[in-house]
């Protein structure tokens, strides 16, 4: 009576529950309709191992059974059923309960599949971001470098200076978080005194100065 029923959809047929497992989960269809009193496994087993399997627990599963108790129908929705419709039933609710859920089921996939693809945009999108900073690092680097050392031709002391700031670690803004931070070590252009060795590059910098 369901194949008639449903006759505009393209419709495969279990006859018990670890068949009706296997098939779900070699091709998983759009929709299961599950009665409850099967040989071997019952519905609610069935519908109980398609949810815990990631190939098969985004399938919608609709129990149609002779079950019309409240206890039966709590344990369907239990177990991860998106409806359950009691015998007898009436086919234009049938119907329309299955067009229903395989729109909802669609609207779920397309959710799905932007998500994904927006996801990629922001990887990618993340990486070109990371890729422009490593180049602004290089580049800061690189000028601290060649100011230090064209200062040096005209002022040894100011040369000497830049380039021991070069040594302090940079602090990014906050709104960098999560940015490498740069350290630079000149320690093969510099050559600092015993004495000032325990001191801070800032400090030792200061009494130079003066």
């Amino acid at each position: 009576m369901l194949a008639s029923l449903l006759s505009a959809y393209r419709l495969r047929v279990a006859a018990d529950g670890a068949t009706a497992l296997r098939m779900a989960q070699q091709e998983p269809p759009d929709l299961i309709l599950l009665d409850v009193l099967m040989p071997g496994l019952d519905g609610f087993e069935v519908c109980r191992r398609l949810q815990a399997d990631p190939r098969t627990c985004e399938i919608p599963v609709i129990f149609i059974t002779a079950l019309g108790d409240h206890e039966n129908e709590t344990v369907g929705f239990q177990v991860g059923g998106v409806d359950y419709i009691t015998k007898p039933f009436n086919p234009m609710v049938v119907r329309a309960r299955v067009q229903t859920h395989l729109e909802l089921k669609a609207v779920w996939d397309a959710l799905r599949d932007e998500n994904a693809r927006l996801e990629s945009r922001v990887e990618a999108r993340t990486a070109q971001l990371q890729a422009v900073l490593d180049r602004l690092r290089e580049s800061a680097i690189d000028t601290v470098l060649r100011l230090g050392l064209a200062a040096e031709y005209k002022d040894d002391q100011t040369g000497r200076h830049v380039l021991r700031m070069a040594t302090m670690r940079w602090q990014w803004p906050d709104s960098w978080a999560g940015t490498p931070r740069i350290s630079i070590d000149s320690s093969t252009l510099l050559s600092c005194t015993t004495s000032e060795s325990s001191l801070c590059p800032t400090a030792s910098c200061k009494r130079q100065d003066r």
